[in-house]
């Protein structure tokens, strides 16, 4: 998505990328056979709420800030994304981009939510509520985006799960 045109090979460039670190949309993940081979249904849902785009637009309103004030505005010559004809001064246009643009940071995360009853898919040790020995220790618990790398998190999760199972199996 970031790849620049032909045009710029060899040449140095800048990318300001904007990112929503706590969005509130909600994606969903659900099975669609009892067939193992068969993928799930995924939809990430991405500024499914209206907020996340908003912050998006904002945070590309900031970047051209950046881009056209100095010191930038005497090093960097044209912009490529959006392109140079879009005008970002108008927040529809910001807001139109951000739906044609917009694309994961690859940490997905709570497909398996963690949560009181009614709202987690999980108990607070990591359990799947009605399905028997289940339990899961990864990425998949965290409820609420991270402001960052998931990695640390998921280290975490999984020093806690290890615990849990240690001390279930009294090991």
């Amino acid at each position: 998505m970031l790849k620049p045109p032909e045009s710029m090979e060899g040449k140095q460039g800048i990318s300001f990328t904007i990112g929503a670190q706590r969005p509130l949309s909600v994606g969903s993940c659900h099975i669609i056979s009892d067939n193992p081979e068969d993928d799930p249904a995924i939809d990430p849902a991405y500024i499914s709420h209206p907020a996340d785009a908003e912050v998006l637009a904002k945070g590309i309103e900031l970047g051209e800030k950046m881009r056209t004030t100095n010191p930038f505005s005497d090093k960097i010559e044209k912009r490529i994304f959006p392109p140079e004809n879009v005008d970002l001064g108008i927040k529809q246009n910001r807001l139109e981009y951000v739906k044609t643009a917009v694309s994961t940071q690859y940490h997905p995360i709570g497909t398996v939510a963690m949560g009181p009853e009614g709202q987690g898919a999980c108990d607070e040790r990591l359990r799947v509520r009605g399905c028997k020995g289940l339990r899961v220790v990864d990425a998949s618990i965290i409820p609420l985006h991270v402001s960052g790398n998931i990695v640390s998190t998921v280290y975490a999760i999984a020093e806690k799960g290890a615990d849990l199972i240690k001390g279930d199996w009294s090991l």
